[in-house]
């Protein structure tokens, strides 16, 4: 779907999946790109307000013993 005007996202809210956010925006909840991991493309600003989270599901190397 679209948004008409600016994205707002409540403290107790979460933006996450895949796609592109072509409108401003403002996290003060959680910010979660997809998994392993997605991709949200923003094409104007996006503000995380004091508070928030961004989480990123990352994996690095392989354990080594």
């Amino acid at each position: 779907g679209a948004v008409a005007g600016p994205l707002t996202v409540a403290s107790a809210g979460t933006l996450q999946g895949n796609g592109s956010i072509q409108r401003p925006a403002t996290v003060a909840g959680l910010l979660s790109p997809g998994a392993s991991p997605g991709l949200l493309t923003f094409t104007a600003p996006v503000t995380l307000v004091a508070g928030s989270t961004f989480l990123a599901e990352v994996d690095g190397a392989a354990p080594t013993s």
